[in-house]
């Protein structure tokens, strides 16, 4: 009935559709900081935040990244990956309810 049944289910995007996430971690993986940071700094504000959460729920935990000195939009980078990387270590739940076992 109205073709809602027998239908595949779309695989969850776990960068939310951003079009800017693949490009950003192939310039995370590749190691180019400075190119990386302009991507970011060239998104709107409401954007920057898809993108840094987009990019650390796809990228490597504790991947080396670039020197933070090749552009300052790289400490706002890793600041967000750092804390994206963290959740997905310790579970998105308040302090109160994650453990060390976890």
């Amino acid at each position: 009935m109205f073709g809602l049944f027998g239908k595949k289910k779309a695989a969850f995007d776990l960068a939310e559709g951003n079009r800017h996430v693949a490009p950003g971690l192939a310039l995370l993986e590749t190691g180019q900081g400075a190119e990386l940071a302009a991507l970011y700094a060239g998104l709107a504000p409401a954007d920057r935040m898809h993108f840094l959460d987009g990019l650390g729920q796809l990228s490597e935990i504790g991947a080396p990244l670039p020197a933070l000195g090749e552009h300052p939009a790289l400490y706002a980078i890793a600041g967000a990956l750092h804390y994206v990387w963290a959740h997905r270590l310790r579970g998105f739940a308040t302090a109160d309810r994650t453990s060390q076992a976890q």
